[in-house]
């Protein structure tokens, strides 16, 4: 009982879970973009809602296959809201205190794969100059 409080202490706190099934939604009211990057896959909200307008951007890799969840699994889970993860995104610790895991229906079953929020550095604009004479 004692290595269960133990292991508990050091998780990051609330896993969160959230259906992406964009098979479900008419295309015109989609608002996820996915594709692959490098080493990884994203899967990013069109909204402009972060600081800098930049769009939220979950990723995991891609060697990551996943794991699959059973229906009457399936069933227990809580899934958050797409409002409530885009004001989740917001918060620049997200990473550090949830564990989010995206679940998508491939099939005719359930893959879950954790996911992380992905913050683009904005670069600074620099003014060079150069005195002509």
């Amino acid at each position: 009982m004692l290595s269960n409080k133990v292991q508990a202490q050091g998780s990051k706190g609330d896993t969160l879970y959230y259906l992406l099934d964009t098979t479900k939604t008419p295309v015109k009211d989609r608002l996820w973009v996915s594709g692959k990057e490098g080493s990884f896959k994203y899967f990013k909200i069109m909204c402009e809602c972060l600081k800098d307008n930049s769009r939220p951007t979950f990723v995991y890799k891609l060697n990551d296959k996943g794991t699959q969840i059973d229906e009457s699994d399936f069933r227990k889970k809580n899934f958050i809201s797409l409002s409530k993860l885009i004001k989740l995104s917001k918060q620049t610790n997200i990473n550090k205190h949830q564990i989010i895991y995206f679940v998508e229906p491939i099939e005719d079953i359930y893959i879950k794969h954790e996911v992380h929020l992905f913050f683009v550095r904005k670069r600074k604009p620099t003014i060079d100059s150069e005195i002509i004479k």
